[in-house]
């Protein structure tokens, strides 16, 4: 059976890509902590060092820690 498909905000992916650059937790750490491939925020983190959409984020949901993101029924795909 396949685990469900999760879509994160991208405050969520900017949360945990600013943890991995800031050396708060390690990439293996930070994808297993929100249940992702390590590879998926890789992906999220070359995305935001080449300046895509997740560089225009509201830098002040940084000071806050987000739930747990796979919680929700109501997400429906992983990006």
């Amino acid at each position: 059976m396949y685990a469900p498909i999760v879509k994160f905000s991208v405050e969520e992916k900017l949360f945990s890509v600013h943890q991995v650059l800031q050396s708060r937790i390690s990439t293996n750490a930070e994808a297993k902590r929100i249940d992702v491939a390590n590879e998926t925020l890789k992906d999220w983190i070359r995305k935001y060092e080449a300046g895509g959409v997740e560089r225009g984020c509201d830098r002040s949901v940084l000071s806050q820690e987000p739930g747990r993101y796979h919680a929700s029924s109501t997400l429906t795909s992983q990006s």
